[in-house]
């Protein structure tokens, strides 16, 4: 069975090694992202639906879990994996976050992406990846940093400007509607996305969460083997193999 990864904003298709699968590229994350054609984040859900094969897993983180949840409600997948995601903002909390997003593209395009990258960083989100004392994480984000700085300004303001939550659909009333068996991963120290992904597996058809201890949003980098050991997992990696008019939903701690 194919196994696809959609990365999270600043990543690369490389991304997808840490996990063992094969990466999409995303808008503004590739060489040849200006030859890309999309304009909005429904022209990317489809350009990416169509290099999903039917019956695959599709993997996302972040940003990437947006898209990927998007994907899944435009074609079938057999299994459908979350890490540190969410489905959408309230309306009311659109707005703010448009403005914020526009910032920092503009921030981007006018101080590069080194400036930018040092900015990011410090973000309270990640604080549990810059604090991290283990060797393996410690080098693993310094890998990240080599990366995030060598790409273009101009392709990660494009992305955020088209692919940032601000813009994204509200995808939580759709929910129902992806009948894919559905693993969400959050780290148990990112605790809102912990919230987010309980709020998520109540309203989907057959969902787990996963909590991974001692960790935060950046799975990729704090706890990229024991993902990789959880998609590997024979036991976790069956899809939904019959149809139900109840939902399941189911909570582990790793």
């Amino acid at each position: 069975m194919t196994s696809l990864f959609v990365h999270g904003f600043t990543g690369s298709p490389r991304c997808g090694d840490v996990l063992g699968v094969t990466s999409l590229e995303v808008l503004g994350h590739h060489p040849r992202w200006r030859e890309t054609r999309v304009n909005s984040f429904s022209e990317e859900v489809a350009r990416l639906a169509a290099r999903v094969p039917a019956n695959a897993t599709l993997i996302g983180y972040s940003m990437g879990a947006r898209l990927a949840l998007a994907v899944a409600l435009q074609t079938e997948v057999a299994r459908l994996v979350l890490i540190s995601g969410r489905a959408g903002i309230d309306d009311k909390d659109r707005p703010a976050r448009v403005t914020w997003e526009d910032e920092i593209a503009a921030d981007l395009s006018r101080d590069g992406v080194d400036a930018f990258a040092t900015k990011w960083e410090a973000l309270p989100l990640f604080a549990t990846r810059r604090n991290a004392s283990a060797p393996a994480v410690r080098m693993a984000y310094a890998e990240q940093q080599r990366r995030r700085r060598a790409h273009d300004p101009e392709g990660l303001s494009a992305a955020l400007r088209v692919l940032g939550t601000g813009r994204m659909p509200d995808l939580r009333p759709e929910l129902s509607r992806v009948h894919a068996r559905t693993d969400l991963i959050v780290g148990a120290l990112d605790t809102r996305y912990v919230s987010i992904a309980d709020a998520m597996a109540h309203e989907l058809f057959d969902a787990r969460v996963h909590v991974v201890p001692n960790a935060g949003h950046d799975l990729i980098v704090e706890a990229g083997a024991r993902v990789r050991a959880l998609l590997n997992d024979p036991a976790l990696s069956r899809s939904a193999s019959k149809k139900t008019s109840r939902r399941t939903s189911k909570r582990t701690t790793l």
